[in-house]
């Protein structure tokens, strides 16, 4: 369907179920323990396919790990260990490691180069210090499901599980040298975000278009990339 200023807003079905995993794991310097901004120098060292794979995010101390679509939990953990092997012989040639948590305990923000990316600019631009402060990793699980409305169904459904996944996956009570009290400060940096936190209520897959068309057209949002609810249809 048409969305306002021509932009199309499309659900990609899925037959059967499906699961695809993205990791955003901090790139790390061995010697320091502080992150370190050779996102870059790492993505030079892979090939056309891996790029598929291998992604930068907002800052150049991040690297994002996709999985590929995948059947079975066993299947994408498999891929996912495959790629993570591979990530380590990178980092070994040029001296870096990695590590997985929602913030980092000792680094700033302050320090962390924004990824030479126009979208990423575009954002730091637009929302600044809100931006600039995003030194969080995340883990990101895709599930596919076969019609729109049905996704709306389980985007609802998954709503009143959220705190449960949150509770199961805090690993982040540190932030710039503080132990801030909290078992994810990740969370809280996040929510500071437009349209993140928990989604709104749909009643179908017209409404979320509806949603999206609105947000279009007032500028709230430039791209359906900027919804960053803790569940989503897309």
């Amino acid at each position: 369907m048409e969305a306002s200023g021509g932009r199309k807003i499309q659900y990609h079905p899925s037959p059967r179920p499906t699961v695809g995993i993205e990791v955003e794991l901090q790139i790390v310097d061995p010697r320091t323990h502080g992150l370190t901004n050779r996102c870059e120098e790492l993505l030079a060292g892979v090939d056309e396919v891996e790029r598929s794979y291998f992604k930068r995010e907002l800052i150049q101390s991040c690297l994002e790990v996709n999985t590929r679509v995948c059947e079975t939990i066993d299947e994408a953990r498999d891929d996912l260990s495959g790629k993570f092997a591979r990530l380590a012989d990178l980092g070994r040639a040029l001296g870096v490691t990695f590590a997985a948590a929602g913030t980092h305990p000792s680094s700033r923000w302050t320090d962390q180069a924004i990824a030479p990316d126009p979208r990423y600019h575009d954002l730091v631009e637009s929302l600044q210090w809100v931006a600039r402060r995003m030194q969080i990793f995340g883990l990101h699980v895709h599930v596919g499901v076969d019609d729109p409305d049905k996704a709306i169904s389980v985007t609802n459904e998954m709503v009143k599980f959220l705190p449960h996944l949150l509770a199961l996956t805090a690993n982040s009570p540190f932030w710039s040298g503080h132990d801030t009290g909290l078992a994810s400060t990740r969370a809280k940096i996040f929510e500071a975000l437009p349209q993140a936190g928990l989604p709104h209520f749909l009643r179908n897959w017209r409404d979320y278009e509806w949603l999206i068309e609105n947000l279009l057209a007032t500028e709230s949002i430039r791209t359906i990339r900027e919804i960053w609810w803790d569940v989503r249809p897309h």
